[in-house]
């Protein structure tokens, strides 16, 4: 009787858990999927108010990566807690994009004379599952490197309160951003195709400012590696130096957020 009781109560445990777990990975993948957005919003020069969750403006197959990525990004966290257990749950976390996208659908289907076919909707409706599915295999691959109690992605519970809502768009918009400046300098310079040396020598511009942007990548990913390995305590540092440390990456992450983002509208790139 006593062992029955204990397997339930182990079981209620287990399942709240995992409905904590859905809703966590729906943050998450929302928090990565904005990161897109806001790099979107930059690129296309589109005001805030055109960029709500439902619309992104003239951004067919960039809405589709950026929602694919965010359930891709969910369905890995899940994976690398739950295993393979969690390949349902992987499936479940992505129903509210769904909903939101069969709601357009329907919208759009009933007014096709206005809206066009939705095939953006159609597409979303079948790409944000598929997309969770593939991050929970890759999330369950990788499972057994994320083992630490208590934790998701190794960093404690705790610290999410505070990284989904100031830090994870950052870590995601800040390189992505750069990463597309690289692509982008290849259209602002007729000799990006030719040799490194004719380059340097007819375009010495343009080999300066991919080296400055590398310089900045490498610093970026500098920084928010060894943040991560501050909260995942690899580090043998105090708590106070700790505590600096991520602080002071954070700080650092923030003002370069503010300074390619928060000024958009004084930066013509």
């Amino acid at each position: 009787m006593g062992d029955d009781i204990i397997e339930e109560q182990q079981s209620k445990i287990k399942l709240a858990q995992i409905i904590l777990l859905i809703l966590f990975a729906m943050l998450f993948g929302f928090t990565a999927s904005d990161g897109i957005r806001i790099v979107l919003q930059k690129i296309y020069h589109l005001p805030g108010d055109a960029f709500s969750f439902g619309y992104w403006g003239d951004t067919f197959w960039s809405r589709i990566i950026a929602s694919a990525f965010g359930s891709f990004a969910g369905g890995f966290v899940i994976g690398t807690y739950l295993g393979r257990v969690g390949k349902i749950p992987s499936i479940l976390h992505t129903s509210p994009a769904i909903l939101l996208w069969m709601a357009a659908f329907v919208v759009e289907i009933s007014d096709i004379k206005q809206y066009g076919f939705p095939f953006l909707a159609l597409i979303l409706i079948f790409t944000n599952p598929v997309s969770a599915f593939v991050g929970w295999n890759w999330g369950n691959e990788y499972s057994s490197e994320f083992e630490n109690g208590n934790t998701i992605l190794n960093v404690k519970w705790y610290h999410w309160f505070w990284i989904l809502p100031i830090y994870l768009n950052k870590v995601v918009s800040i390189p992505a951003f750069l990463i597309l400046l690289l692509w982008k300098l290849d259209f602002a310079y007729d000799n990006a195709i030719q040799s490194p040396i004719i380059t340097l020598i007819t375009s010495p511009g343009y080999i300066l400012s991919r080296v400055i942007i590398l310089i900045y990548l490498a610093i970026i990913f500098g920084s928010i590696n060894h943040n991560y390995r501050i909260l995942t305590g690899e580090s043998d540092l105090s708590r106070w130096k700790k505590i600096l440390i991520v602080l002071g990456h954070t700080i650092f992450l923030v003002v370069i957020y503010i300074l390619i983002f928060g000024l958009s509208q004084l930066n013509n790139w």
